[in-house]
């Protein structure tokens, strides 16, 4: 702005002579002027006449200005090369101007000077002018433009949506943050209404409420809204509106600052299901645990059952009702032991030694199975796109997680309907695939029903353990025995089901490259030699012992008993004769069979050693209780099967003797 003192020291300066000529109260006021008031010949080369305001200012005294070139040598040097030839071309085309440049002080300092200058021609072409420090100004200027920069940089670089709105709602402002979060310029955002560009269609009407309130007297007000991104999708904002008035009170603008919760949501989302994932395995665990125990004690109890049911009927040969009624005892004994199986493949450390597996052939070995299983009203279609792909498994589990899934779906279809089952090969995003925790390449095995389906309760509780909807007619562990398995493979499993529209199952495996054929070993032949070897039973269950003393007693061998693995070493050491094998059982109180084992060898090097248990024999492996690569049987089993088992033992022993 121009200081109308300084314009009434140019006008007069315009149509008066200069100091040399001017009365001496008018020199009095021009060098009392807090600024450099000037006169230059009409070459511009050099000053006339300067005030004392130039010494004041500058620290020069006004003499020094009076010499050619001092003006110029003491302008900033970045500046100079500006200032010179614009004042040069307004002196050549006589015209006013009026610039702002730095200078330097006698002591160092750096001044900002606004200079007026004034081309009067009925003075004989001569300037005049007026120098003004501005430096305050320039450095409140410098300031005022750096905290704007500083609260524009804060505002764009805020994880919050800031923006700033008229009365009316109509946005002014707004900052990089909503931007993002929209997908849009700020040119797209200002000018229109908040809730056309920060709310969904629904939420509209709530926002203009919380405006209304705003102009109503309350300082602040909060609601959320699902702001539309460009692209279609909704983001989760939570916003809160403040007002912003005069002196008089009257709401001038409104500042809204908003919050997107969005991607905090779905990360807590993730946790739930993480800590549900969590929850439910350590369930798993528990309860797998607490099964292997229970299978554990029932292994022992069937063994004796499903024992003497065989001596029974061998017995009972010639009676044909009473053999009948022993084979009942003996088909509830194998009943009993599949139930245990499947208690047993609830525990994680029961897993079985996996293998190769191609599912499509074994499939095909069991379709007939299947079909029997699930009854004639009920149509079984296969279609096996990958008939040669392969995952890692185990047929016996295989077998079991297919009947499971298969009475399933006969369950589910009482009046009959269709059950088919499918393969083909599932490739899978990387996101999927780390989601899910599976490889990208996989195989898919599909069961579809099309029975009475599951609300969203019984979805969602399907694979808990002991879970069932059949009362009393269901033990609840068929579907978590079909979960146990596909998660011991590596594998995931989903359902998707409503209600009378049937239940489909999605079962995912890891590919791998290639398959072996799994072959059982055939059983030994007994053989009729080297009969009459002593065996050393160590045994801690009562009925079992006593079962396994009179099998192997049958088969013409003489038995020493030990309820223990400490009794066991003792008997060993006080028998004078040979002793052929040990057959011990493995977890057993006080002393476990494989310690048992372990002494008895040192003074007995050549014993054959059969380890028998209701744990299964990875179990063990993974408890260190049974050394690797130990021969091995499982309970329950028939007593034919442990006088085989024994056979082989010394038959080999026989062999490599």
């Amino acid at each position: 702005m121009n200081d109308p003192s300084v314009e009434s020291c140019l006008a007069s300066s315009a149509t008066s002579p200069m100091p040399g000529i001017a009365a001496p109260d008018a020199l009095a006021i021009l060098h009392g002027l807090d600024a450099i008031v000037w006169e230059a010949d009409a070459s511009g080369a050099a000053f006339t006449f300067v005030s004392q305001g130039a010494e004041r200012l500058l620290g020069y005294p006004a003499c020094h200005w009076l010499t050619p070139g001092f003006w110029a040598e003491h302008l900033f040097p970045a500046d100079r090369a500006w200032v010179v030839p614009n004042r040069r071309e307004a002196r050549r085309l006589g015209q006013d101007h009026v610039i702002e440049y730095r200078m330097l002080t006698a002591d160092g300092r750096l001044i900002w000077v606004r200079d007026h200058a004034r081309h009067a021609a009925a003075a004989a072409g001569r300037w005049h002018g007026v120098m003004v420090d501005i430096t305050r100004e320039k450095i409140a200027e410098g300031q005022l433009r750096e905290h704007r920069d500083l609260n524009a940089t804060l505002l764009d670089n805020i994880e919050a949506l800031v923006a700033l709105l008229d009365p009316d709602g109509t946005v002014r402002k707004v900052n990089r943050t909503c931007e993002r979060t929209l997908g849009r310029t700020a040119r797209s955002i200002v000018g229109r209404r908040f809730e056309e560009r920060f709310a969904g269609c629904e939420e509209m009407t709530s926002v203009a409420t919380q405006f209304a309130r705003l102009a109503a007297g309350r300082a602040r007000t909060q609601c959320e809204a699902h702001t539309p991104r460009r692209d279609g999708e909704l983001r989760h904002v939570l916003w809160s509106f403040s007002a912003v008035r005069d002196d008089a009170g009257i709401l001038t603008r409104i500042v809204a600052t908003g919050v997107d919760v969005t991607d905090r949501e779905r990360a807590e989302e993730r946790l739930r299901q993480r800590d549900g994932e969590l929850l439910h395995a350590q369930k798993m665990d528990a309860l797998g645990r607490l099964a292997g125990g229970v299978a554990h004690d029932f292994n022992n109890v069937i063994t004796a059952i499903l024992g003497y049911a065989h001596v029974l009927e061998a017995d009972l040969a010639d009676r044909p009702q009473s053999r009948e009624m022993a084979e009942g005892i003996r088909e509830a004994a194998e009943h009993a032991a599949r139930l245990t199986t499947q208690l047993r493949s609830l525990s994680r450390r029961q897993d079985a030694v996996l293998g190769a597996l191609v599912p499509a052939r074994e499939l095909v070995g069991m379709r007939e199975m299947l079909a029997r299983l699930i009854g004639e009203d009920i149509s079984l279609e296969f279609d096996l796109a990958a008939d040669a792909d392969s995952v890692r498994g185990e047929p016996g589990q295989f077998t079991q997680l297919m009947l499971n899934l298969a009475l399933n779906a006969r369950d589910a279809m009482p009046r009959g309907g269709t059950l088919l089952v499918a393969l083909d090969r599932q490739l899978l995003s990387e996101d999927e695939a780390a989601a899910r925790k599976l490889p990208t390449d996989c195989l898919r095995l599909t069961v579809i029903d099309d029975g009475c389906g599951m609300d969203e309760t019984t979805r969602t509780r399907a694979f808990e353990p002991f879970f069932t909807t059949k009362g009393h007619g269901g033990t609840g562990l068929g579907l978590s025995t079909v979960y146990s398995i596909v998660r011991a493979w590596g594998g995931d499993i989903t359902l998707e089901s409503t209600p009378g529209r049937g239940a489909v199952f999605h079962l995912l495996f890891p590919r791998i490259a290639s398959a072996t054929d799994h072959e059982v070993p055939a059983a030994p032949a007994p053989s009729g030699s080297h009969r009459g070897e002593t065996v050393l039973l160590a045994e801690d269950e009562p009925v079992v012992r006593r079962l396994m003393r009179e099998t192997l007693r049958r088969h013409g061998y003489p038995v020493i008993t030990a309820s223990d693995g400490r009794e066991a070493i003792a008997k060993a050491a006080a028998h004078r004769g040979e002793i052929g094998i040990l057959v011990t059982d493995v977890v057993m109180p006080g002393m476990s069979g494989r310690e048992a084992a372990e002494r008895i060898l040192l003074e007995r090097p050549g014993i054959r050693v059969l380890f028998v248990s209701g744990y299964s024999n990875d179990a063990m492996l993974r408890h260190g209780v049974a050394p690797e690569g130990m021969d091995f049987l499982e309970k329950p089993f028939a007593p034919e099967l442990l006088a085989q088992r024994v056979r082989a033992l010394l038959d080999a022993t026989a062999v490599t003797g």
